[in-house]
């Protein structure tokens, strides 16, 4: 009985046996998980930056007063009239005509200029409105971002470990949206994952 001849080597990227990876299938899943890593870095950063829209908000809430175009209290500009006519009859400028009678101001009034410093009662309310716009858009988008920093960082370690599929499927469709390196990094992922070898490795697991 002639003898069998020896077996082939395995080319370089073949998977040793059925139930195992190829190397190249190996590591694509390794630089997805890395990238994925880094993806979710960059995301929860820029997740700080809709904080911004929230301070200023608040800014507005809390002191709505500093948008006025006047700077000074009620009644400061009278004060500096009457002042200003009383350097004109002391210096010899045109006098006026009759004497300048200055009318009491009621109690209401008086109250009100004495309380100057509240510039709420004299925004209007659509101010208001517009800094609670700011901070719900400030809040919304961080956390919408670092959800999504949160499933990148979920889904690198999903490729590293073989699991759960779809999660990192659906992960990649959202990724699409940060272009260009979250939109290569999703289009990359959803062919890698869309392999026999690879489908075949996820369920396994």
């Amino acid at each position: 009985m002639a003898a069998l001849p020896p077996a082939l080597p395995l080319e370089p990227g073949l998977a040793s046996s059925p139930g195992q990876l190829s190397e190249s299938d190996a590591s694509h899943l390794q630089l997805l998980a890395i990238f994925h890593y880094i993806l979710g870095g960059l995301t929860f950063f820029f997740g700080l930056l809709p904080l911004l829209y929230v301070a200023f908000g608040f800014v507005m809430l809390a002191n709505p007063g500093i948008f006025d175009e006047y700077n000074g209290a009620p009644g400061e500009h009278s004060h500096q009239t009457h002042e200003q006519m009383q350097e004109d009859v002391l210096f010899g400028k045109d006098v006026p005509p009759e004497p300048i009678a200055v009318e009491a101001m009621p109690e209401q009034e008086l109250e009100l200029d004495h309380n100057w410093d509240t510039p709420s009662q004299r925004v209007p309310p659509e101010l208001k409105v517009f800094g609670g716009f700011m901070v719900a858009f400030g809040l919304l988008g961080t956390l919408f971002l670092f959800a999504l920093a949160t499933l990148m960082v979920v889904t690198g370690r999903s490729l590293q470990k073989r699991k759960r599929r779809v999660l990192c499927l659906v992960t990649a469709g959202l990724s699409l949206i940060s272009v260009p390196f979250g939109t290569a990094l999703g289009v990359f992922t959803i062919i890698v994952l869309q392999r026999p070898a690879i489908v075949a490795a996820f369920q396994r697991k």
